[in-house]
């Protein structure tokens, strides 16, 4: 018995297929997290502790770089009031999140890809509702993420087809009219609660981070190339003071160590040992 999905392998119509999904991937991950969030929301609410504040993107907030983070936290909390805003959220990186994360080819440019949505989709947000009013108050939710979701699916192979809702059409038709709907809502500036803007941030992110799809590898692998020339420097350093510590103890014995000396040789050997 053939199986409709949400969108076909076969250019422009044919039979849908289940999406492409691998065991315990990063969109997965992405998903229990979200969902953990939520429920500590929701859990800690009834005992009056405003976990949500801590967690949403608030200017007012940002005068202090330590409440930086909070241009990646916004992006992992939803109104406990409303289960819908996490579930479609949930659904649409359920669905996008799988084909675009077997795209980008790993768990680390996956989380790298949501998390440079986050704080592109919050910056958007911040910026225009800055210029908008003195008051730009605060936001939560993924939403940034699942556009820049939907747009990179899009951008990655616009014409597979897409079934919306109930209707079939190409995924960068699809795309369009979630952008093109996202900037109408924001524009209308009506008082729906909803960040509209951090919508259209995010899609641009998603078609950027496929167009210059290169400079973001190169990029990561610049920072991974960093990351081990300093774990090695580490090491060697580490080594060399090993080797210090223990000629001293050769020559003066080990009641010559001082404390620190002995915390230190202590911890290079577990550490060392580890990496066996």
């Amino acid at each position: 018995m053939n199986r409709p999905n949400w969108y076909s392998d076969e250019r422009p119509s044919g039979r849908f297929q289940i999406p492409p999904v691998n065991l315990w991937s990063g969109t997965q991950q992405l998903l229990v997290l979200l969902v953990v969030v939520y429920l500590l929301q929701l859990t800690l609410a009834q005992f009056a502790v405003p976990f949500s504040d801590y967690l949403a993107l608030s200017a007012n907030k940002l005068a202090n770089p330590l409440q930086w983070y909070r241009f990646g936290s916004y992006a992992l909390a939803h109104d406990p009031r409303d289960l819908w805003h996490l579930f479609f959220n949930g659904l649409m990186i359920w669905f996008f999140g799988n084909p675009v994360e077997s795209e980008l080819g790993s768990k680390r440019s996956y989380f790298t890809f949501c998390a440079c949505a986050a704080v592109f989709s919050g910056l958007t947000w911040l910026v225009v509702e800055m210029v908008r009013t003195s008051d730009p108050g605060s936001v939560i939710g993924a939403s940034g993420i699942v556009f820049a979701l939907i747009v990179a699916f899009a951008t990655y192979d616009p014409q597979r087809t897409v079934l919306l809702i109930i209707f079939p059409m190409r995924a960068w038709v699809m795309a369009s009219i979630c952008m093109l709907f996202a900037l109408f809502l924001s524009l209308a500036r009506g008082d729906s609660g909803v960040a509209h803007v951090a919508h259209l941030g995010g899609g641009v992110f998603g078609y950027l981070a496929v167009r210059y799809r290169s400079r973001f590898d190169d990029l990561l692998d610049d920072l991974e190339r960093k990351r081990v020339m300093a774990a090695r420097r580490h090491d060697v350093e580490t080594r060399r003071e090993v080797d210090r510590i223990l000629d001293k103890i050769n020559q003066s014995g080990i009641n010559s160590l001082t404390k620190a000396k002995r915390r230190f040789l202590e911890s290079a050997s577990r550490e060392l040992q580890k990496k066996r």
